[in-house]
């Protein structure tokens, strides 16, 4: 596994924690972003829109590129001009309405966050231990653990039809 993988999968007692994406792209979350940035010692957030495509919807449309660099010092109402911002009054180039897919993390690469407006469901792995995450969950949530994650999001992904039982 190369070295920046095996960074991110963490040998800590913390796994993964699942949200709605939608959870990502609020001003009120962005402490906990910090948050887990400062846990690594990162001192700027990073995030990066995948979809739609940069080339082929964000530059045509004279948006300029979806990323944003925020330093862990800055507060909410700055997150929020950063993904909130509408280039000439459309809502369109709002990354918190246009973005589909992206990955949040710092330099240290030993956090991150991968979100998908469908299935509607965001992804955060990083934790440092058992203990932080639960503490973490418990100020930022409501989370789920992976198993909540598939009783509450496989329905939806699978448009209704029964869920298997293995």
């Amino acid at each position: 596994m190369p070295d920046s993988l095996s960074r991110f999968s963490g040998s800590g007692g913390g796994g993964s924690l699942f949200c709605e994406f939608d959870v990502v792209l609020a001003p009120e979350f962005w402490p906990a972003l910090c948050e887990m940035a400062r846990w690594h010692g990162d001192d700027h957030v990073e995030l990066l829109v995948l979809e739609p495509d940069c080339a082929d919807f964000y530059v045509p449309e004279g948006l300029g590129y979806p990323v944003v660099s925020l330093s862990v010092e800055a507060g909410e109402d700055d997150y929020w001009a950063a993904i909130g911002f509408e280039p000439d009054g459309d809502a369109l180039g709002s990354i918190a309405i246009s973005a589909n897919v992206v990955a949040l993390t710092g330099a240290s690469a030993k956090w991150g966050c991968w979100g998908e407006r469908e299935p509607e469901v965001a992804v955060f792995r990083g934790f440092p231990d058992a203990t932080v995450q639960s503490e973490w969950c418990a100020r930022f949530g409501p989370f789920l653990d992976v198993s909540g994650a598939l009783e509450s999001y496989l329905p939806m992904a699978l448009g209704g039809r029964p869920v298997p039982d293995t």
